[in-house]
């Protein structure tokens, strides 16, 4: 079972997101960024949902432990609009190695499709 990281501030997001893969995928949700570093350096996750701003540690933290333990991981970062300058927070995530990056709010089929990409079944590499 693919397993998903949920560092987000949106509490109607993670609300979403429970209802959407549980059952589908393990959830892992992280209640502060501290909590999300450490989460993404042991337990693996297949995908990784994380704000840029979070209320400890800067969703960049999150990124990175996330890279360097795991680099098959796929990272999609959130930004709010509101967050000074939202677009400047996406290409700094992309830039240290985010898949995606978007800004809030986003638009539900927009982030699953890119959390179906994250969850995907991986191609055998002898039927490829």
């Amino acid at each position: 079972m693919k397993r998903i990281l949920i560092a987000v501030t949106d509490q109607e997001l993670r609300a979403h997101l429970r209802q959407e893969w549980a059952g589908h995928c393990e959830l892992l949700e992280a209640n502060s960024g501290a909590e999300a570093v450490y989460l993404a350096a042991t337990t693996q996750p297949d995908l990784v949902l994380v704000s840029i701003i979070l209320d400890d540690v800067c969703g960049v933290e999150v990124i990175k432990a996330s890279r360097h333990h795991n680099p098959g991981a796929r990272v999609v970062a959130l930004a709010r609009h509101g967050d000074i300058p939202a677009a400047a927070y996406a290409e700094m995530a992309r830039a240290i190695g985010a898949h995606e990056a978007l800004v809030e709010p986003v638009r539900m089929p927009q982030l699953q499709r890119h959390l179906l990409v994250g969850v995907a079944p991986k191609a055998n590499a002898a039927t490829a």
